[in-house]
């Protein structure tokens, strides 16, 4: 539960720093990006039937 609560806040983190206009330099806000996708893999895997079945609260 922890890890799909989190993996979501920091995705949305992720976002926001993306969407700034100009309060980040463009390598920054490329590394987000890559963590970002990678982060969204995570929300989309933690949060599938399958998985949240085998962990039933």
């Amino acid at each position: 539960m922890r890890l799909r609560i989190s993996s979501a806040i920091l995705l949305v983190a992720v976002i926001v720093i993306l969407v700034l206009p100009g309060d980040f330099p463009l390598w920054i806000k490329a590394e987000q990006a890559g963590c970002g996708l990678l982060l969204a893999g995570v929300v989309y895997n933690v949060n599938r039937a399958k998985v949240r079945s085998l962990f039933v609260s």
